[in-house]
């Protein structure tokens, strides 16, 4: 089975790429996004529509702001999880183990 990374820009390109791999039978394993995106659809808002396109993907909320209550409580926002930035690389395989076994 083939591993597929991808990275967009803005909300509404990583929702594209997801809609593309579901229609490829391709699924995304994880979707990780930053709540804060400058000029494009931050994370919040791509979360609540992935969700109603029926997107059951594990989707990791990211933030540099640590006083965010998405970061401190991902799961009342419909997130799976969330990792604060900077994270290091022990960090997020530490999550990905949690999440995905």
């Amino acid at each position: 089975m083939t591993k597929t990374t991808c990275a967009t820009q803005d909300g509404a390109e990583a929702i594209e790429a997801w809609t593309r791999a579901q229609e490829e039978q391709r699924p995304f394993k994880a979707i990780f996004l930053d709540l804060t995106v400058k000029g494009g659809m931050g994370g919040k808002e791509t979360n609540e529509r992935l969700r109603k396109l029926g997107a059951e993907t594990l989707i990791v909320a990211t933030s540099g702001y640590s006083g965010d209550p998405i970061i401190s409580r991902p799961k009342e926002h419909g997130f799976n999880a969330s990792i604060q930035k900077p994270f290091t690389l022990e960090e997020l395989s530490e999550l990905m183990t949690q999440q995905l076994g």
